[in-house]
């Protein structure tokens, strides 16, 4: 009733080599839009995170970017090694 436009959009992938387990790798793609075109309200977030992992650490990577119209006013970039440990 308020005329908000909303879609999403993932993509989850999985994949692995048969007998190797270090080469796991998952990666997440969002797209989410909120739009009004009656006020020309548009924004978009996109964000992609993969994990993937050697004999000693996790390793994650993320991404956001945050658009009003066509113009970004937010973008970050980030990684992050986390040790593994057995429990």
């Amino acid at each position: 009733p308020d005329g908000l436009h909303f879609t999403e959009d993932a993509l989850e992938t999985y994949r692995i080599r048969t007998y190797d387990p270090l080469t796991a790798r998952t990666r997440s793609d969002w797209h989410i839009r909120l739009h009004r075109p009656d006020i020309g309200w548009d924004v978009r977030i996109d964000t992609e995170s993969q994990i993937t992992a050697d004999a000693t650490d996790f390793e994650t990577y993320n991404k956001v970017t945050c658009r009003e119209g066509e113009d970004i006013v937010f973008e970050r970039e980030w990684r992050k090694r986390i040790p593994r440990t057995a429990g």
